[in-house]
């Protein structure tokens, strides 16, 4: 069965003829089905959007939308927050400040690591991403961290060193002289932390 032919009738007319079947299965295989691959694969790539995801940094408010290609580093985040003191609630009556300074400090680092390890080719789908987390970085932990880290853990040390060792590390850190503010900045930039760690298990394992 011939795809087309070509033909004179007449010495001054010539004729095309197409078999109109084997035309358009053609053009369904060459054009059709890639353009409907494509189609599926775009709208099956389970885009999510979160509006107005709030994480208390000044009067922020980001919109994120995310794909499959954040899961990976989202997840990895995730999983360092999960598996530290970074990632838990704070407790006001047993934890240790300077101990939780030293998660914070780690995961900060750990964070930044993770998103200058990210492939060139994934920092387009990834943007808005790895901008939150920079956010968190920069506007959820650094002031705190600048603000009462080093001062804090100064008089820390002079304490602990010059105090009857039957003190426990939480009965020496509540005598600080601006304990009250010191605990209320470190319960806020917790909670911004939780939050964080919440939409980063939503993206990594595809939850809306």
């Amino acid at each position: 069965m011939e795809v087309l032919d070509l033909e004179f009738e007449k010495w001054y007319e010539l004729v095309l003829r197409f078999n109109w079947l084997i035309v358009l299965g053609i053009i369904t295989v060459l054009v059709i089905v890639p353009l409907s691959i494509k189609i599926y694969k775009k709208k099956s790539k389970k885009t999510i959007h979160i509006d107005e995801m709030k994480l208390g940094l000044g009067s922020s408010e980001i919109v994120l939308k995310y794909d499959y290609s954040d899961r990976e580093l989202a997840y990895k985040i995730w999983v360092e927050m999960e598996s530290r003191k970074v990632g838990l609630q704070f407790d006001i009556k047993n934890d240790v400040i300077v101990e939780v300074y030293k998660s914070w400090y780690d995961f900060f680092g750990l964070t930044r690591k993770c998103i200058e390890d990210l492939p060139g080719k994934r920092l387009d789908d990834s943007s808005d991403l790895v901008n939150l987390c920079l956010k968190v970085l920069n506007d959820g932990m650094r002031p705190h961290l600048t603000e009462w880290q080093a001062k804090f853990k100064r008089w820390y040390e002079h304490e602990a060193e010059n105090n009857d060792h039957t003190i426990t590390p939480q009965e020496i850190q509540r005598k600080y002289p601006k304990y009250s503010e010191l605990e209320a900045s470190i319960l806020s930039a917790n909670a911004k932390l939780m939050e964080f760690k919440f939409y980063l298990h939503q993206i990594a394992f595809g939850k809306k």
